[in-house]
């Protein structure tokens, strides 16, 4: 997949050229590039190889200058394979003399010598780490040469994210990733943009990737991606795509006894299938390399435990204290973890880590529940629960989106169909307080609430997201936008967020915008707002906001609307000319600063029947310019495995990671 068959892939091959090489004493430097046309093609004047002084003529001191050859590489030994790697840029040069390098050359060294490689990341890029005969974090790297050796030295981008450690980037969920340098408007095309890279897992995989740059594993240091599947397996992969094995993973499973949870137990009607296992997007602490976890099984009894777990993000091993299985009550109400399902991505928020529960289906008896525990022990640290009178109902299950935060430490949901009274929250936008435990300080609920409850259109179909005060106002400085099934953006002010309004219009809020003329959607219950838009604004006090729903007629276009001044645009600033079927996308949002916006999505309506994601990117200002579709490449390249609904890209430092019913696949600039 890489296009280019780096010397580094092919240590035998390079080892029995190099010992073929007969002794040549006019030439100071031999030189191999193993690579394909069209990589030797792009590497222009970047691979430089410096023979020294001495020449082609024969003579004991070299060319016919009569320079010396000391100093300089030999002809023969040893062989010295020297590459670069990574989303970023760099050389590699040595002392003797005789390598400047990138990205894939050799040498040969005598026996017994040593040579020294000097890694030099280029402007803005980030020297990482060495891999193979070298390691570790210093550019420099003495190799004593008693044999054949490689050296591969890793550089990252310029602007490169240390990492993305919870759903959507961060805790406020705008999508946005305003530090991406390598990925362009003008690269991010068939011809240099593709897949480079891809992981086989044992499991469809609802749960959105994540990263963490210069991980120190047991085999080295490598920038990683995160994967949780939903037979209840969490993979630690080489982000860059070039390790050909997972970098450790952990199974929570032990068959026959211990197994991912079959649907047909819990009553599901198909909305997560074929087990339930890893729903959640996990969670990560980079200050104590903790990757927080919940994992739900079936075991003897029957039994089916959710259960916290703390894994060492370097090995996957279990942190003291962990796991601890859930449980929790509210008054009368117990937790039932068979006829719960914890979908919504975990929010790690001043070391509490909160994880949000709803339904199987709107199957037997349920409420929505928010509960936290302290990220350092694992112990209950608060409980809310969206029905404490138990009446069945009032999920929070958001698409997958993970509930939202403000810098206030206050926390937003959303919750699905079922009872309001102002005591239970049915359909509402849910602000809750966390300075001791867990309690509801404010709420939103639409008028027309009684009448999507009746029809299953639920509010709680995505999640909310916090806006940066830029896009505010004076009178309306700090912003929550929420949406879902009836198609509606509803635009709310943290400080006071309307509550509820009898009487068919919510004229108390700051602003609610049908997305489609033919919303409000009162009656059906597959169209709407399946995905949480995305925002960006590259810094500015403007922003635009994209939303893609689906229409009771069918697909429908990913829109842009505008905001500012706490002020959303009435109407729509672009849309795709592409339209999207059920369940419709999720956008995330990359540029670099305010330059290069570009849109990104997973086309995922061909989950059921059994079809491959599509990853689509479109340029951020101007949604009818499609840059890229994983469809259009020639003979099936680019083609990623079979669709997950509700999932949603992973853009960051170079790459694009896409997840799977059965594989991980990487997007990255073609070589």
């Amino acid at each position: 997949m890489k296009g280019t068959a780096a010397l580094l892939d092919l240590p035998g091959r390079a080892r029995r050229y190099y010992r073929r090489m007969p002794p040549r004493r006019s030439a100071s430097l031999r030189l191999v590039l193993l690579a394909s046309a069209a990589a030797l093609a792009a590497w222009g004047s970047s691979c430089t190889c410096n023979p020294g002084p001495g020449g082609p003529d024969g003579g004991p001191d070299g060319g016919p200058d009569g320079g010396s050859d000391a100093g300089q590489l030999p002809d023969s030994g040893y062989a010295l394979a020297v590459a670069v790697s990574g989303s970023g840029a760099g050389t590699v040069t040595s002392a003797p003399s005789g390598i400047s390098c990138r990205p894939t050359c050799a040498a040969t060294a005598e026996p017994a010598s040593t040579v020294t490689l000097t890694a030099t990341p280029s402007s803005g890029s980030t020297f990482l780490t060495w891999r193979g005969d070298c390691s570790g974090a210093n550019p420099t790297c003495t190799l004593a040469m008693d044999r054949a050796r490689a050296a591969t030295a890793v550089f990252n981008p310029p602007s490169a994210l240390p990492g993305v450690y919870t759903w959507k980037y961060d805790n406020t969920r705008q999508g946005q990733n305003t530090s991406e340098a390598t990925l362009t408007r003008a690269n991010v095309n068939p011809q240099q943009f593709g897949k480079i890279a891809a992981y086989a897992l044992d499991g469809y995989a609802y749960a959105q990737p994540l990263y963490v740059s210069g991980v120190a594993t047991s085999t080295g240091v490598y920038n990683v991606v995160y994967v949780a599947t939903e037979h209840d397996t969490v993979y630690a992969f080489d982000a860059d795509g070039e390790a050909t094995a997972p970098l450790w993973k952990v199974s929570f499973i032990n068959p026959p006894g211990v197994i991912p949870v079959p649907p047909a137990d819990t009553g599901e009607t198909g909305d997560l299938i074929p087990e339930c296992g890893i729903s959640g997007t996990p969670a990560i602490d980079p200050s104590t390399q903790t990757l927080y976890v919940v994992v739900n099984t079936k075991e003897a009894g029957p039994t089916y435990p959710y259960r916290l777990h703390a894994l060492d993000l370097r090995t996957g091993a279990e942190k003291p204290g962990s796991p601890v299985t859930i449980s929790a009550s509210s008054g009368s109400v117990s937790f039932d973890p068979l006829t719960h399902l914890q979908r919504p991505g975990l929010l790690l928020l001043n070391g509490v880590v909160y994880v949000a529960f709803g339904s199987h289906g709107d199957r037997s008896s349920w409420q929505g529940w928010v509960l936290g525990y302290n990220a350092a022990t694992l112990a209950p640290a608060g409980v809310y629960l969206t029905a404490p009178g138990g009446s069945a109902g009032n999920a929070i299950w958001q698409g997958g989106a993970g509930p939202a935060a403000d810098s206030n430490g206050g926390i937003y949901f959303e919750t699905g169909n079922g009872p309001y009274d102002g005591t239970d929250m049915g359909d509402s936008v849910v602000k809750l307080g966390t300075g001791s435990g867990l309690s509801k300080v404010d709420w939103f609920t639409p008028s027309d609430q009684a009448t999507y409850e009746a029809a299953d259109v639920d509010l709680g179909s995505a999640g909310p997201m916090v806006l940066p005060g830029a896009v505010g106002s004076a009178t309306h400085r700090n912003l929550v936008l929420a949406t879902g099934k009836p198609g509606v953006l509803y635009l709310l002010d943290q400080a006071n967020m309307g509550k509820y309004q009898a009487g068919g219009s919510d004229t108390q809020i700051v602003q609610s915008l049908a997305i489609h003329p033919s919303f409000p959607n009162v009656g059906d219950l597959s169209a709407g707002v399946f995905n949480t838009p995305a925002f960006w604004n590259g810094g500015g006090a403007t922003g635009t906001i994209y939303v893609g729903a689906v229409l009771s007629t069918g697909p429908d276009a990913l829109r842009a609307f505008s905001i500012s001044g706490a002020a959303i645009s009435a109407s729509s600033a672009g849309a795709t000319s592409h339209a999207f079927p059920y369940p419709g996308v999720g956008p995330v949002v990359t540029s670099n600063g305010s330059a290069n916006s570009i849109v990104w999505v997973i086309e995922g309506g061909g989950y059921r029947p059994t079809m491959p994601a599509i990853l689509r990117a479109y340029n951020g200002s101007n949604l009818a310019t499609e840059l890229y579709a994983s469809s259009a490449a020639a003979g099936g390249r680019d083609t990623a495995g079979p669709a997950v609904k509700f999932t949603v890209p992973l853009a960051v430092n170079g790459k694009v990671y896409v997840a799977s019913q059965t594989a991980l696949s990487i997007y990255g600039l073609l070589p």
